[in-house]
């Protein structure tokens, strides 16, 4: 859980203001990588809950933050902005991966890509269903590498989110199928 925690930390750090968009890999990877080792529903649900949560808790500190500033009568609600609203953010997070986990087979590529769109439409869900909150979109981890970037006038944020999704987590599903044959041939 820790290493899934900080794999959502390193992951915020592809966002604004860093640019680090290499780390999409690593992180997505490895958050995919640990994510198909759950077996049970709430070992799915948990594992898409800290990931996001250590993505979130990190890539929204701002606004908790802005809250601190000398003389704010909102200095009460930092907690809520913080902890709550990264939590209940992951929980969409959370939400889709147990659905994917219980639909798909995450060691086959079209259960790996049930997985990609399952993540993708929760971000969707996010951004306009429930919450209206469509900040810090995993495609936004592109915004200054233009080529991609421009992509967006066609398939728009959320197709590039689940772009970057399916990108970042191929690096995951192809070291399952390495490992595998690592302990077929031990």
């Amino acid at each position: 859980l820790i290493i899934l925690f900080f794999a959502g930390v390193v992951l915020s750090f592809a966002q604004a203001p860093y640019h680090l968009w290499p780390l999409l890999f690593v992180s997505f990877g490895l958050f995919y990588f640990l994510y198909a080792q759950a077996q049970t529903k709430s070992q799915a649900f948990l594992t898409g809950f800290i990931f996001a949560f250590g993505y979130f808790v990190v890539g929204l500190s701002w606004i908790g933050n802005a809250l601190l500033v000398e003389g704010n009568v909102y200095k009460w609600a930092w907690p809520l902005a913080v902890i709550a609203l990264p939590a209940l953010l992951s929980l969409f997070t959370a939400l889709y991966t147990t659905i994917a986990h219980i639909a798909f087979t995450k060691t086959r590529f079209g259960g790996f890509l049930g997985v990609c769109v399952c993540l993708g439409v929760s971000e969707w869900v996010r951004g306009y269903i429930f919450t209206g909150f469509p900040w810090n979109l995993y495609g936004y981890s592109w915004i200054n590498v233009l080529p991609i970037a421009q992509s967006v006038s066609v398939i728009g944020p959320y197709g590039l989110t689940l772009l970057t999704i399916f990108w970042g987590s191929l690096v995951g599903f192809c070291s399952l199928d390495i490992a595998a044959r690592k302990y077929v041939l031990a």
